[in-house]
């Protein structure tokens, strides 16, 4: 019976606001979890960028965002890249009946400098929640020495 009113109370106190003496009580490592859903919102998907030789690849994780949601934009020599995602999360809990319906919405936004790219050869799809963009390569004019006359 004691560990029925210990869960009980246990439960009752995850459900409850922290009060200050909670946070200071709780070991630093619990902080991070504890403003996950915050920072979660903010720049929060991934790129990888490979040189490809003539051009660039890059390939952005978007979860939560549809295609006419991204803004794809090339302004001397930087990629930005954004878009608003919508989340949802349904957790059941059987043991007390209730449906809990969580979502968040925000902005990603990326900025990338990469000056070497032809503005006018950049092509960009999106599938599964992956955006891809190729952007060509310009021939960059070598440095040399000037002949002084």
């Amino acid at each position: 019976m004691n560990n029925m009113i210990d869960t009980k109370n246990n439960s009752q106190k995850r459900n409850a606001p922290a009060t200050i003496w909670d946070l200071m009580s709780r070991p630093l490592s619990d902080f991070d979890e504890m403003f996950r859903p915050l920072s979660a919102m903010q720049d929060d998907f991934k790129i990888d960028l490979k040189d490809c030789g003539d051009k660039y690849e890059l390939h952005a994780d978007m979860p939560g965002v549809k295609k006419q949601d991204i803004e794809l934009r090339y302004d001397n020599g930087i990629l930005s890249i954004k878009a608003e995602h919508h989340t949802h999360q349904n957790i059941k809990d059987e043991e007390t009946g209730f449906l809990i319906r969580e979502r968040s919405s925000g902005t990603f936004s990326r900025s990338i400098g990469i000056d070497d790219v032809d503005p006018n050869g950049i092509d960009a799809s999106f599938e599964n929640g992956t955006l891809k963009v190729e952007l060509k390569k310009i021939e960059r004019k070598t440095v040399g020495n000037i002949e002084v006359k």
